[in-house]
């Protein structure tokens, strides 16, 4: 039987006529590294070079490449071929798929296959599970974690159950998970009808599924699913890139999220924090201390770095922002949470007390762009600002924080701000908000100065400081663990951690 959502628009009685059609003018050669070839007659000569056509459009995942890489060759050279009537294991569930109907069609059964043999399919299908739950996947620092942990742990199958907000696309793109699907009732807004029917849900699924472990990102999910695991369920991890509760907050939100992480820490088998900071709020509630463990969020760092004179000749160049005058730079998403807007007031407070003022750079998008905009108009500061939207390419991003004299950063809550690591890395000095986070990298060597959430005139005052200050040697913190390697044998010992106590607490 055909998996649904295939595409493919035919029945499976279609598929078999179009299969044997094929089958019988086409010999299979089941071996590893060789084509599909077909006996030498006229006739059949059609027949081949469509399938030839059909097969570059399909891409493939080798079994034998442990990376899990698409194949876009006309024929993976790495894949067992599997001959007509042979049983093809797509998504890790065995079904009966004839090959030569994929080929005939011009595309696998459910857009990416993977091409085992039975022995490799019995291996594949023996690894424990790991159910990912998240409440929203889009482009976040919560979906880099989830990636970082699939990455990390390659001995582990990954189903991935997202909420109805997210980009099903781009989380099957992104995580490479063997099975993603959709929870409609999983939404961020507070809704008791519909959390009651995401709760009852997934305490469903967790039981009808094998899985050894489930994995919680992002605040709502975390709190769903690892109740749902707690009522006799696989042992939860929850992946903690932000508090829920805390300065920043509100008090109703505060009241039940310290609440809830009080009764649910001792239920989590483990919590995969961000940062230390983050950890010390969540041990005050009374989260077990022994259970929360540092495991930072994968973030592109930069290589060698080049002069600051260098660096800034080239950003000048790039965006037009004016050679020779200072610049503070802020990096993120253009969200409420963020308090962009905040930007234009600061930067009106720089211009009217100091003698060169500073311009300002802005890379990122989001909601607010507009707002921001238009009160930089208000203030009359339009060309002194350079809004260059998102940059994809992380370079550029390394670029600009080495080239400008002071990043800013004014949330009103972070777990632990992947911009101000990059900063660090680059050695230029950040002005922010005391979120979490900020003091730990302080810690580790970087420069900087926190100010007191909400104190626009301090934050104006320490960048005042920063830009007049005589120039210092370049200073770049400790940033080995954010290194790709750290990051993954940190998760690879927290997951191998707690299924091996699940495994031993199992009743035998």
């Amino acid at each position: 039987m055909m998996p649904e959502g295939s595409g493919l628009g035919r029945s499976q009685t279609e598929v078999s006529r179009a299969a044997t059609t094929v089958a019988s003018s086409v010999a299979a050669e089941a071996a590893v590294g060789r084509t599909v070839s077909a006996p030498a007659a006229s006739a059949q000569t059609t027949t081949r070079r469509s399938r030839k056509r059909s097969v570059k459009r399909i891409p493939v995942l080798c079994a034998t490449d442990p990376g899990q890489r698409p194949c876009r060759r006309r024929i993976c050279q790495r894949r067992v071929i599997v001959g007509a009537g042979s049983s093809l294991r797509v998504a890790g569930r065995p079904r009966e798929v004839d090959l030569f109907a994929c080929l005939l069609l011009g595309r696998a059964p459910s857009g990416r296959i993977r091409c085992v043999d039975d022995e490799q399919a019995d291996r594949i299908e023996q690894r424990p599970i790991a159910l990912h739950v998240i409440t929203r996947y889009q482009r976040g620092g919560s979906e880099r974690r989830v990636r970082d942990i699939v990455r990390a742990t390659p001995d582990l199958r990954h189903h991935l159950l997202v909420g109805a907000d997210s980009d099903v696309e781009l989380a099957a793109e992104q995580t490479g998970a063997e099975k993603v699907s959709v929870l409609p009732a999983l939404v961020r807004r507070v809704s008791p009808v519909d959390d009651v029917r995401a709760l009852i849900g997934l305490w469903r699924q967790l039981r009808r599924d094998a899985y050894s472990v489930v994995v919680t990102h992002q605040s709502k999910a975390g709190v769903l699913a690892r109740a749902a695991a707690a009522a006799g369920g696989p042992p939860a991890v929850h992946s903690l890139s932000m508090a829920s509760f805390g300065p920043g907050y509100g008090r109703v939100e505060n009241a039940v999220f310290r609440r809830l992480e009080r009764l649910l820490g001792p239920r989590t088998a483990a919590y995969a924090v961000v940062g230390a900071d983050l950890a010390d709020r969540f041990a005050a509630v009374g989260v077990p201390r022994d259970r929360l463990h540092v495991v930072r969020s994968g973030v592109p760092l930069p290589g060698e770095l080049s002069s600051r004179a260098a660096a800034r000749e080239r950003l000048d160049a790039r965006h037009g922002t004016a050679p020779g005058r200072p610049l503070i730079c802020y990096v993120g998403s253009l969200e409420p949470r963020k308090n962009p807007v905040l930007l234009a007031r600061l930067l009106r407070d720089l211009h009217d007390r100091t003698a060169t003022p500073p311009d300002l750079l802005v890379i990122g998008d989001g909601p607010q762009r507009g707002e921001l905009l238009a009160e930089l108009a208000r203030l009359g500061l339009s060309d002194h600002a350079v809004l260059t939207g998102y940059l994809s390419e992380p370079r550029l991003v390394h670029e600009a924080l080495r080239a400008v004299d002071v990043v800013l950063l004014l949330s009103d809550a972070e777990g632990l701000p992947q911009v101000l690591v990059q900063a660090a890395a680059a050695g230029t000095p950040y002005v922010a908000f005391d979120v979490e986070g900020v003091r730990e990298l302080l810690a580790l060597g970087a420069r900087g100065t926190p100010v007191p959430h909400g104190r626009v005139d301090l934050a104006v005052d320490a960048v005042e400081h920063w830009l007049g200050g005589s120039p210092e040697p370049d200073v770049v913190a400790d940033v080995s663990s954010w290194s790709p390697d750290a990051i993954e044998a940190s998760y690879r010992s927290v997951l191998t951690g707690v299924l091996t106590a699940s495994r031993r607490s199992a009743p035998r």
